[in-house]
């Protein structure tokens, strides 16, 4: 099973307005959005983004967030670690690529579950988790599809959010959803809500793995 990750994982603050007519576009350092058509397309700073929506092209509008870690083609090197295994799983990076006008970092994911239920894949290190409060709205996103295999059914993936202190650990979020072969964003919000909380980190995972030898990734 190979996936493919494109625009690299990002963990951003969230805070402000999503834009709406009669208010400034300002986007100091452009930004991406997936075309009707499965494209992902970067757009210059300071310019709408064209989404789609409900199958036809769409302004996209988000709220504004400050992004303090992105990765693209370079998910290989630090602050991510890519060769993480757990409950049975490995994942291995095999290559890279552009799709549309975005690089993309292509895994392969293999072996028959060992129990555990869910495993993260990418992981955040601890060279670069952002300084973080409790009370504070952060997100965490990544455009994926994939490119190879069938992913096995009722699995889901997706994007952790992870408030901790100094390596311990007080709770996450992970919204999920299945993969496909049309790339797509997937997106988690959290608000920290423990009070010795003082850092926060993202990484992507699976879930939903069954029991112990209920689920394989080949191919």
């Amino acid at each position: 099973m190979r996936i493919g990750i494109g625009l690299g994982l990002t963990i951003a603050r969230v805070g402000g307005a999503a834009f709406v007519a009669g208010l400034s576009n300002a986007n100091a350092t452009g930004g991406i959005a997936l075309s009707c058509a499965g494209s992902l397309l970067a757009y210059a700073a300071n310019t709408l983004r064209w989404g789609c929506l409900d199958g036809k092209r769409a302004v996209l509008v988000e709220a504004t967030a400050t992004n303090f870690v992105k990765r693209s083609s370079h998910t290989e090197d630090y602050p991510w670690a890519t060769t993480v295994s757990g409950a049975g799983l490995t994942s291995t990076l095999v290559g890279a690529g552009t799709d549309g006008d975005v690089p993309y970092a292509d895994f392969a994911i293999t072996g028959t579950n060992t129990g555990g239920g869910a495993t993260l894949f990418v992981s955040q290190s601890a060279y670069s988790v952002a300084p973080a409060a409790v009370g504070q709205n952060w997100s965490s996103s990544v455009y994926a599809k994939v490119v190879s295999g069938v992913w096995p059914d009722g699995v889901t993936f997706g994007v952790f959010v992870v408030e901790q202190s100094d390596g311990a650990y007080y709770g996450g979020s992970f919204p999920s959803t299945p993969p496909s072969a049309i790339a797509q964003r997937f997106e988690t919000n959290r608000t920290l809500t423990n009070a010795s909380s003082t850092q926060v980190r993202a990484a992507l995972g699976v879930v939903n793995l069954g029991p112990a030898g209920a689920t394989t990734f080949t191919g």
